[in-house]
């Protein structure tokens, strides 16, 4: 009962005893730092390597034993580049998404591969007109791994479903107006 009498009092004064507050500085925008950019460069890299001993006495080891050269350990090293840009002048945007895999293990040869995903030259003279010419990924739909009206995207990796995928050719026209 006392405790919760001091509880009380204790809340009433500190509530009616103003703190005296200082303004460490006057508030200012600066808006030149929100500008946009006339470009954009950005994307990752990533290496994965790996060892894996193998059990020679197992079954499964027995039947790929001709595939496998009586090797006791697999190295298997990967490399992913994907770099995406962006590039805005007056009408006139473009951009692309460039993506390049290098494999290898010590079983298959080398795998390599590098392309564009999406590489795009769009035009737009007013607000209600777009143009763009290229290779461009459509993303329809917010299905993680199967996608009902995705029909025009190509599938998706099960593993791995928020990776990048390549688009398709095309030339599309956007024309809006009331």
């Amino acid at each position: 009962m006392i405790k919760e009498r001091l509880t009380r009092a204790v809340w009433v004064v500190s509530l009616l005893v103003p703190l005296p507050v200082n303004a460490a500085e006057e508030f200012s925008f600066d808006m030149s730092s929100y500008e946009k950019r006339s470009h954009e460069l950005g994307g990752y890299v990533e290496f994965l390597a790996d060892r894996q001993w193998l059990n020679t006495d197992s079954g499964a080891y027995q039947l790929a034993e001709e595939l496998l050269q009586n090797r006791n350990i697999i190295n298997h090293q990967s490399a992913v580049i994907e770099l995406t840009g962006k590039y805005n002048r007056e009408n006139w945007q473009g951009f692309f998404n460039l993506h390049a895999l290098s494999e290898k293990d010590s079983v298959n040869s080398r795998d390599e591969d590098s392309q564009f995903y999406e590489a795009v030259l769009a035009y737009k003279p007013d607000p209600g007109m777009t143009a763009e010419l290229g290779k461009r990924a459509l993303r329809w739909g917010k299905g993680y791994a199967w996608n009902p009206v995705g029909f025009v995207e190509r599938s998706k990796n099960p593993d791995e479903p928020d990776l990048s995928r390549e688009g398709y050719t095309m030339l599309v026209m956007d024309i809006t107006g009331s």
